[in-house]
C-alpha cells in the first residue's frame, strides 16, 4: 500500500488531456439535451474526447441523436447490458488522455463546466479525484406538482461521512487515469448504481488524494416522478447492499440497517426526522416542508427495500452479517501512533 500511495501521488501532468464518458441506457431524449448543451463545449476544444456508450439498447431515435454530433463524438454500442459501470469502463478501455471524466446521460452541463473543471486540473495537478457538485435543471416548463417533487437531496451528490468523502458521484466527477487504472478502474462485479462509491473508496484507501469543489457544477434534469424517485432508491439499496457484503465496505454498511425489520423502520424513522428537522426545510412554507419529509421517508423506505432484498439475495442472514469498521489506526494510509 506505501508503494501505490507513492505512485499515485508522485504522478502529476501538464498540458493535460481529457476524455469524457457519457453511458446511456433508454434516454435518447435526455441524451439529447446533455450533448445539446456539452457537445459544443468539445468543439473549442482540442483537448478533450466525449465518447458516449450505449448500454445494450440501440434505436433509431439514438442513430439519428448521434449523427448530428457525429463530428465531435465517439459512439460505441455494448452487446450486453452491463450497468452504467460496465459502460463507462468500455468507454475508459483504451484511453491515453490524462484525465477521465464522468457524467450521466440525463446530466445538462453549463457553459463553463469544462472550463472549470480545466482551471482546477490547473491549480491542483496533484489532486487524483476531482468530486463535482450537482444542481437539478429544468429540460421543460414545469409545472407546480414537478417543482415539488423536485427535491435537491433526490439527486446524486458528493457523500461525505465522518468528514471523508464516501462517493464521488460519476454525474460529475473527475480522476487521473493513472489513478484509475492503478486501483482497478470499474469493474464487472459491481450491482446498482455503487460503482462511482467503489472507485472512490478504492482512490482513497489506496492514498490517492481529492477534493470537491462546490463550484464546479453540472446541472441535472430537474423532472421527477414518484416512480422514478421510488426505482432509483430502491436500486441504490439493493446495489450498496451488495457492493457492502461482497467488497467489504463497511462505510457502506454504516448507512444501511441490520436487514431487520426493526432495524429498517429505525432507519427511516431516523432520516424521516431529520429531514422535518433540516436547516434549510424549516425555511420553506409549511406545504413544501411536508412534501420535503414525505420524499425523504419515501427515499428512505425505497432504500431499506433495496437494502434488505440484496441482503436476502445474498443470504446473509438476520441481521445480516455485515462488515465493520475497521480501528482507527487501520484506516488511512501511513497512520501510526
Amino acid at each position: 500500500m506505501q508503494k501505490q500511495a507513492e505512485n499515485l501521488k508522485s504522478n502529476s501532468v501538464k498540458n493535460p488531456t481529457f476524455r469524457i464518458a457519457v453511458a446511456t441506457y433508454k434516454r435518447p431524449d435526455d441524451l439529447a439535451h446533455c450533448l445539446a448543451a456539452l457537445a459544443p463545449q468539445v468543439r473549442k476544444k482540442e483537448n478533450f474526447k466525449l465518447v458516449i456508450v450505449n448500454d445494450c439498447t440501440p434505436s433509431a431515435d439514438y442513430d439519428a441523436l448521434i449523427n448530428q454530433y457525429e463530428d465531435v463524438i465517439e459512439y460505441r454500442v455494448r452487446k450486453e447490458n452491463g450497468g452504467p459501470g460496465l459502460a463507462r469502463a468500455t468507454a475508459f478501455e483504451d484511453a491515453t488522455e490524462d484525465y477521465l471524466v464522468c457524467t450521466d446521460d440525463d446530466c445538462v452541463p453549463p457553459d463553463a463546466w469544462l472550463d472549470t473543471l480545466e482551471a482546477i486540473v490547473e491549480v491542483n495537478p496533484e489532486v487524483d479525484l476531482i468530486a463535482g457538485a450537482v444542481e437539478p435543471v429544468w429540460t421543460c416548463k414545469p409545472g407546480w406538482y414537478q417543482k415539488l417533487l423536485a427535491v435537491p437531496v433526490s439527486y446524486p451528490m458528493p457523500h461525505f461521512a465522518d468528514d471523508t468523502l464516501l462517493t464521488a458521484v460519476t454525474a460529475n466527477c473527475a480522476f487521473k487515469r493513472h489513478t484509475y487504472e492503478l486501483v482497478g478502474g470499474f469493474t464487472d462485479d459491481l450491482r446498482g448504481a455503487t460503482e462511482d462509491h467503489f472507485l472512490t473508496k478504492r482512490i482513497i484507501e489506496s492514498g490517492g488524494s481529492y477534493m470537491a469543489p462546490e463550484f464546479w457544477i453540472t446541472g441535472h434534469k430537474a423532472e421527477n416522478t414518484l416512480r422514478g424517485i421510488s426505482s432509483r432508491f430502491y436500486g441504490y439499496g439493493y446495489g450498496g447492499a451488495h457492493t457492502a457484503v461482497l467488497k467489504n465496505s463497511w462505510q457502506l454498511a454504516d448507512v444501511g440497517s441490520d436487514g431487520t425489520i426493526a432495524g429498517a423502520l429505525r432507519m427511516i424513522t431516523q432520516k424521516t426526522q431529520r429531514a422535518w428537522k433540516d436547516e434549510k426545510n424549516c425555511k420553506n412554507g409549511k406545504l413544501e416542508r411536508v412534501v420535503f419529509t414525505l420524499l425523504n421517508c419515501l427515499m428512505a423506505l425505497q432504500y431499506e427495500r433495496g437494502w434488505r432484498a440484496g441482503l436476502k439475495r445474498l443470504n446473509t442472514g438476520w441481521p445480516a452479517k455485515l462488515p465493520k469498521a475497521p480501528k482507527l489506526v487501520d484506516r488511512y494510509v501511513d497512520f501510526t501512533v
